[in-house]
């Protein structure tokens, strides 16, 4: 719209998937109130048929745009978190790094902020440590008081925990958040470098991911922990790992042509 300025822009990238993630989670509220009706409701009800047609699958989508907003959302936050200092006659001024006409903590600014504060305390933090921690903690809490209490905590979405684990072995979950945190270093090292050393930053991320890629194909955590002599377990299981290499293997050719 008219007068719309880069801060404007900014914040509006917190809007779909917002949006994404409150219209899922109002179905899967809907179909548990469908779900919780007397029995002897009309099954020609589009309410009652609401958790037919759609099953288990509302939870398995959430976890799914969680995930996927978790990169916009983190790549949002850094972007409105980073500023720049110019240096002055008169004194230093910091200013936004995504835009140098507007001063740090002023203004507009100031909203997008707290906002991102906000994300950072609800989500964003949280989710890192849930998904990189759940797995260790499923893995000692028979033997630690405090690992029980929290993998009874954990137990109260384990739907959720287990449509995100589920492309994984189980001795590898927590990879999942290894990926987090490589997401996390990538975002973080790009106001550092993008500015004034743009090859360094994009060889740098090439890099990490090169080395995620090898330790991945040593481990190879995607797939299901069945019979080794399932020969048809073993190539699907293959087949997601090496899926898997492409696409980072994809990525990684993109960064370095790009650097070049």
């Amino acid at each position: 719209y008219d007068g719309m300025d880069d801060a404007d822009k900014v914040g509006l990238q917190f809007v779909f998937p917002a949006y994404l993630l409150i219209l899922t989670m109002t179905v899967i509220v809907v179909c548990h109130y469908c779900l919780q009706r007397s029995p002897t409701a009309s099954t020609s009800s589009c309410l009652h048929r609401l958790p037919i047609i759609i099953g288990e699958r509302a939870v398995g989508v959430l976890s799914t745009l969680i995930y996927l907003s978790y990169s916009k959302l983190l790549r949002n936050v850094i972007d409105i978190f980073t500023y720049s200092t110019i240096h002055l006659p008169s004194g230093d001024i910091n200013v936004w790094f995504y835009d140098g006409n507007v001063e740090y903590l002023h203004g507009k600014h100031i909203a997008l902020f707290v906002v991102s504060m906000v994300i950072c305390a609800l989500f964003l933090l949280p989710y890192t440590f849930a998904i990189t921690f759940i797995p260790i903690i499923e893995q000692y809490s028979e033997h630690n008081r405090l690992f029980n209490y929290l993998h009874m905590m954990a137990n109260r979405i384990k739907p959720m925990n287990d449509a995100h684990y589920a492309p994984y072995k189980g001795e590898w979950r927590w990879w999942l958040g290894a990926r987090l945190w490589l997401v996390v270093a990538m975002y973080t090292l790009n106001p550092v470098y993008s500015s004034d050393k743009p090859s360094l930053l994009l060889t740098i991320q090439a890099t990490m991911v090169i080395v995620f890629m090898v330790v991945q194909a040593t481990i190879q955590p995607f797939g299901q922990s069945l019979q080794i002599s399932d020969k048809c377990t073993n190539f699907c299981n293959q087949l997601y790992n090496y899926l898997d290499l492409i696409y980072l293997f994809n990525y990684t050719a993109l960064a370095l042509s790009m650097s070049y």
